[in-house]
């Protein structure tokens, strides 16, 4: 297949990289020039995002809207050429970023909700309690069933809004512990992304409506840093040095975000954000998943390398609080059923009626990058 990945800054080479190794053609734009090198070990052309390359813009945009190839981005400003495309893959404005511990994750194909996962995230101050909390790791665990009725509601207005791509909704604990809704997101939320594209069978499958499917039950996904992440100051940007204790059957397990190649070939930090790697491990088996993305983020060696050990150490204690609501059930699935009322403190929910859900409309802004 032929793609255009679109991107604001870096969050979307894991599915760049995945698509090339599906043998998929590949183009790469880039909005923001900055991070062009970032994309560079990937395509040795890069098309820069500003006036010059206008002609170039307008050729892609009749090869979209002939449905000659996808476009994937995350930076719909400046997309108003690719509006017509027959596939394509992006984020809607409003989208707000949840910090609940669980999401109700699904693939959004532009007709139905597909690939229903549970979502465990890891969220707070990263290693030297600096910044602002971030999402420090995520737990993804396959057949979660959200054909829910506030997901059915979805259905129409997502695909009146040409909308394809992920979607999750924030599961919090209300008082006395029930589960309830939270907000929603539309569209490539960092770690959720890796997390997901990790373990599936195939991504060019996925994006020409062809079958396609999670292969292991769980899948853990680690982001390893380096300051000046989670503060990205303009004046401050992170040191450009060697990443090392890893080879090349590691690197298939990693997704490399602020990164480039050097002249010996080896694997540099781009002096970017800071935002090196998000490693991986799945299994059917959760401990094992964990221990996989653990190990191999431990081998990274790099300065001042920052990690959370401790993803996941909490994951049988919030499965069973699950459990214990009857929100799923022994087979660790989530129940199609179960009652979940959204919260009042979500603005992309409207508590009228059945608990309709007001689906906001495309952005004309660049979206929030990955990380």
């Amino acid at each position: 297949m032929k793609a255009l990945v679109a991107s604001n800054q870096h969050g979307l080479l894991p599915f760049a990289w995945r698509l090339k190794k599906e043998g998929a053609d590949v183009e790469v734009l880039v909005f923001n020039d900055k991070y062009e090198k970032a994309w560079g070990g990937l395509c040795d052309k890069i098309i820069q995002g500003h006036g010059k390359s206008r002609k170039r813009f307008e050729v892609l945009g009749e090869v979209a809207k002939d449905g000659g190839m996808a476009v994937l981005t995350d930076c719909p400003k400046g997309m108003k050429v690719f509006s017509q495309a027959k596939s394509l893959f992006g984020v809607l404005e409003n989208s707000s970023e949840g910090k609940g511990p669980f999401a109700l994750g699904a693939w959004f194909d532009g007709e139905k909700f597909i690939l229903e996962h549970l979502l465990l995230q890891e969220w707070g101050l990263w290693p030297g309690g600096y910044g602002p909390e971030v999402l420090g790791g995520a737990i993804l665990r396959r057949g979660a069933t959200v054909l829910h009725q506030h997901f059915t509601t979805l259905v129409e207005p997502l695909r009146q809004n040409g909308f394809k791509g992920l979607v999750s909704i924030q599961v919090m604990f209300a008082e006395g512990g029930k589960p309830v809704l939270g907000r929603m997101e539309f569209g490539w939320r960092s770690i959720h992304t890796e997390a997901f594209i990790s373990d599936l069978s195939s991504l060019s499958d996925l994006l020409e409506g062809k079958e396609s499917f999670l292969e292991q039950t769980f899948v853990v996904a680690v982001p390893v840093t380096i300051p000046p992440y989670p503060i990205r100051p303009e004046s401050y940007h992170a040191k450009e040095t060697v990443v090392g204790g890893i080879g090349s059957e590691d690197t298939k397990n990693l997704f490399f975000h602020d990164f480039k190649t050097n002249g010996s070939h080896e694997v540099e930090t781009a002096g970017l954000d800071g935002f090196v790697a998000v490693a991986r491990g799945s299994s059917h088996s959760l401990d094992l998943a964990r221990a996989r993305a653990l190990s191999l983020a431990a081998k990274i060696q790099i300065p001042e390398k920052q990690v959370r050990l401790d993803v996941g150490i909490n994951s049988g204690l919030l499965l069973g609080q699950l459990g214990e609501f009857g929100f799923i059930g022994t087979d660790g699935v989530v129940k199609p059923n179960f009652p979940l009322n959204p919260t009042n403190n979500s603005p992309l929910v409207n508590e009228v009626g059945e608990g309709s859900i007001e689906v906001p409309r495309p952005t004309s802004e660049a979206a929030s990058p990955a990380a």
